[in-house]
């Protein structure tokens, strides 16, 4: 995968991380997996992270992004980090993105993840609480 923007899968994540939203609302959810490259460490994306925490909040809709970093504790493939964004709903999610890919910030960004990290998967998921 060649751009982390569309940015980090199983349903059990999406219905995992739909606790922090609403009873009511349906929420959107990008879901990545990735793995470290090649002589890279989680303190390195961790580092990467923080400017992307810094970056995402000038980005249209951005200070309503949230997002988990999964690591597995148990798993077929430890080597997997998974990354879960969240918006309120599919429009402020694809809206996010669509900013993320064409603004000069999200570009340098990616570049950045993509230094660090390199994803074999993205979906996007909407969700529903149910409990």
């Amino acid at each position: 995968m060649r751009t982390f923007g569309w940015v980090v899968a199983v349903a059990v994540v999406s219905a995992f991380f739909c606790v922090a939203s609403t009873a009511v609302a349906d929420t959107a959810q990008e879901v990545f997996i990735c793995k470290l490259n090649q002589g890279k460490s989680m303190s390195d994306l961790r580092k990467v992270i923080a400017d992307f925490n810094k970056m995402i909040g000038k980005l249209r809709g951005g200070e309503r992004y949230q997002a988990w970093l999964l690591t597995p504790t148990a798993a077929d493939d430890m080597d997997d980090i998974v990354w879960v964004g969240e918006m309120p709903d599919a429009t402020a999610l694809a809206a996010l993105g669509d900013d993320y890919r064409t603004s000069e910030a999200g570009q340098a960004q990616d570049k950045k993840f993509r230094g660090v990290i390199t994803c074999k998967s993205r979906s996007t998921w909407t969700s529903e609480k149910i409990r």
